[in-house]
């Protein structure tokens, strides 16, 4: 036969028992979510009415903190996606490919609020770097695969150092004062050489690998389209 179930105890019942056996939690501390010792004294007797008080005004501060954070990231976020529509609308505003690379290093470092931005190409393998790309700083062969990774067809990669050190090179003058670097790398024209686009803070910690970089990849691919478009028009045109 099935054991008989045990009746359903009221709220009454259980409060008369508590009242009953006022030791009964001491007895049993499992039966508290929270450990016993965390309820402030009042006397010989525990004051639950304190306790709930102090735990929902600590659950209000949490909360309340949580919304300014919520805040304060979307003011932060809205920012960026201005600065970066802003970097674009000038870099589509060029007329000429030496204007893209002076709107790249000079106008953008201010646009975006970073020390530095610049850009450089890759020696070739066996043959001598475009016309169109000589007066860009050169780096030496597999440096692109040493910062950013291997390209795989005409992909861009992306690499976030929060604490920057083996692309300082790329900055010149203000290499020293980077802290963070966040590094582009594509070919602008099919066949070309890599080219990388770096962006140099002076605040460690500014860019870092964990944070989405689909904005970097937004602005880079801007980049590439408007650098690639000039170069392939030929010299004649720039």
């Amino acid at each position: 036969s099935r054991p008989a179930l045990a009746p359903e105890l009221s709220s009454e019942a259980v409060l008369a028992y508590l009242q009953a056996n006022p030791d009964f939690f001491q007895k049993h501390p499992e039966a508290l979510p929270v450990p016993l010792d965390s309820f402030p004294p009042a006397g010989n007797v525990k004051d639950f009415h304190a306790f709930h008080v102090r735990t929902l005004q600590d659950k209000v501060r949490r909360q309340h903190q949580l919304l300014q954070d919520v805040v304060q990231d979307a003011r932060g976020n809205f920012q960026t996606v201005e600065q970066m529509h802003r970097a674009v609308l000038v870099l589509l505003s060029c007329r000429s490919l030496e204007a893209v690379w002076t709107c790249v290093t000079q106008q953008w470092p201010r646009l975006l609020g970073l020390l530095a931005v610049c850009v450089a190409v890759e020696k070739p393998k066996g043959r001598s770097v475009p016309l169109a790309l000589a007066s860009l700083p050169m780096v030496p062969q597999g440096t692109v695969a040493r910062l950013t990774g291997q390209l795989v067809a005409e992909s861009m990669r992306v690499a976030l150092c929060e604490k920057s050190q083996s692309a300082r090179f790329l900055f010149g003058a203000e290499g020293m004062a980077v802290q963070s670097d966040a590094l582009l790398s594509a070919a602008a024209i099919p066949g070309g050489p890599p080219l990388l686009l770096a962006f140099g803070s002076s605040e460690a910690g500014h860019f870092s690998p964990g944070q989405p970089s689909h904005l970097l990849r937004f602005l880079g691919r801007a980049f590439y389209e408007v650098a690639g478009n000039w170069l392939e028009r030929g010299p004649a045109a720039q």
